[in-house]
């Protein structure tokens, strides 16, 4: 079990040292927003009800630490059972943050499928992380009336990084008003545009009119989400 232990000592000490490189200069293959930030995402989407996509992208360091508490049983591989607990657990904690107000009252939202842990490559050999949780109202909105939606995020992890809403409507329902756009301005985390990176958006809530749709046909079931798993 020492030798075991020490492999991992020396694991951690080779990424901590590439991890203070890339703090001193800042390397050109690194996260676009700096190896110390955590970038947020909420995606909502009214159709027959409310439902939220939540969309987490961690840079190298971050990443690195998240990957060291989830590594349970500490022996430097990211297992099955431990990506998903990690995920779970996560997820739950956006959704307890969450606030979802529904025409002055506030609603329970449910988590819809499960989330999707992903663990994209970085700089310096290290990894980021990515984790996307879904969330859906139990209750369908009254087709006839528009309703006012507000969502906030009450997540605060004292990180410096990228904070957008957006929100659209599928299946016939209808955006009548918004504060926030349709169209992700960093396509969801994956493309942070140039030149907003030195003054990243703080936007963690949004208010919207709608009137609500159908629901998805059958010919039309939601994308499957299925857990990736860091590799040894």
């Amino acid at each position: 079990m020492k030798t075991k232990h020490r492999r991992r000592s020396l694991h951690i000490a080779a990424a901590l040292a590439t991890l203070a490189s890339l703090a001193v200069i800042g390397g050109a293959a690194a996260h676009p927003l700096g190896n110390f930030t955590i970038n947020r995402a909420i995606v909502i989407e009214v159709n027959s009800r409310v439902e939220i996509r939540y969309l987490i992208d961690m840079a190298e360091i971050p990443a690195f630490e998240a990957l060291q508490r989830l590594d349970t049983n500490d022996d430097g591989v990211t297992g099955q059972d431990e990506a998903d607990a990690y995920a779970a657990s996560t997820c739950s904690d956006v959704l307890a943050a969450l606030t979802v107000i529904i025409d002055t009252e506030r609603v329970t939202m449910d988590e819809a499928g499960e989330p999707s842990l992903s663990f994209p490559p970085g700089a310096g050999g290290l990894e980021t992380l990515r984790l996307e949780c879904r969330f859906a109202t139990a209750s369908s909105p009254d087709v006839t009336t528009d309703h006012r939606l507000e969502v906030r995020d009450g997540i605060d992890d004292g990180r410096i990084g990228w904070h957008e809403v957006t929100a659209r409507a599928t299946n016939g329902a209808l955006i009548v008003e918004s504060d926030v756009p349709e169209v992700s301005p960093s396509a969801e985390l994956t493309l942070y545009p140039e030149d907003a990176l030195q003054t990243p958006p703080d936007i963690r809530a949004a208010t919207i009119t709608f009137r609500g749709g159908d629901a998805p046909t059958a010919s039309e079931p939601p994308t499957p989400l299925t857990p990736s798993v860091r590799g040894t």
